[in-house]
C-alpha cells in the first residue's frame, strides 16, 4: 500500500515505476488526482515530507539522508520537540 496525501503525478509515476520493476502485480487500485495538487511538481521534490524515496527515484541516497538530517536538526522544531517531551503539554509557541 502506497498511501501519500498530497501526492504528486511524479510521485504517482515512480511508485508505479517502481512496482513494475519488481514485477509486483497490481490488484485493487485506486488512484485519487487532486487538481490543486497531484500536478504541482513533475519532479522530485526538496523538502523532507515531499521528497521520494530513492529506491523509487533513483536518485542519491545521500541527498535523501541529508535532507533528513537537516529537517531533524531544524533548531526550532528541536526547541518545539523536546519542550513537548519534557513537558507533556503543548505551548503557544508551538503552534502555527
Amino acid at each position: 500500500m502506497f498511501d501519500a496525501s498530497d501526492e504528486s503525478i511524479y510521485g504517482i509515476y515512480t511508485k508505479l515505476k517502481y512496482l513494475d520493476s519488481i514485477r509486483a502485480p497490481i490488484r485493487n487500485t485506486l488512484i485519487i488526482t487532486c487538481r490543486d495538487a497531484t500536478f504541482l511538481y513533475s519532479r522530485n521534490h526538496r523538502g523532507r515530507l515531499a521528497l521520494k524515496h530513492p529506491l523509487v527515484t533513483g536518485e542519491s541516497k545521500i541527498i535523501f539522508h541529508l535532507e533528513s538530517l537537516k529537517a531533524y536538526f531544524n533548531f526550532e522544531l528541536l526547541i518545539i520537540y523536546y519542550t513537548y517531551v519534557l513537558t507533556e503539554s503543548c505551548k503557544p509557541f508551538m503552534f502555527g
